[in-house]
């Protein structure tokens, strides 16, 4: 991801990438937008998430923003994946299931078949 970007974007693209931070937890107006942007995309419900995922674009990385809309979208693997192993938090991803669990009963079970197997098991 190029962080050369010039004006706002770029100041957003910057801030993303250097930070690496939880969304919303990043300092300022950055942390702002996000936990603002993540409320919305969570709780309301007349948008179209496919509509959102082409508009966000993948150049910045708004990771924690794209599980929450393939959630939406009923892509409940590539949520847990991107809660898993790119944002490496398995408390969010629990919680994940949890408000899901209701749609799709089976949302644990695509949770723990991504659990690593510890070889003394």
């Amino acid at each position: 991801v190029s962080t050369q970007s010039t004006g706002y974007q770029g100041q957003v693209v910057a801030g993303v990438v250097a930070g690496g931070a939880a969304a919303g937890t990043e300092p300022g107006v950055l942390g702002d937008l996000r936990r603002k942007l993540t409320h919305f995309l969570e709780n309301l419900e007349n948008y179209n998430p496919h509509i959102v995922i082409k508009k966000l674009g993948y150049e910045i990385p708004l990771y924690q923003e794209l599980a929450v809309l393939y959630g939406r979208q009923k892509e409940f693997k590539k949520s847990l994946l991107l809660y898993c192993y790119v944002l490496k938090d398995r408390e969010k991803a629990e919680i994940f299931c949890k408000r899901y669990y209701p749609v799709e009963p089976r949302i644990y079970f695509i949770l723990l078949s991504m659990s690593p197997v510890s070889p003394h098991s």
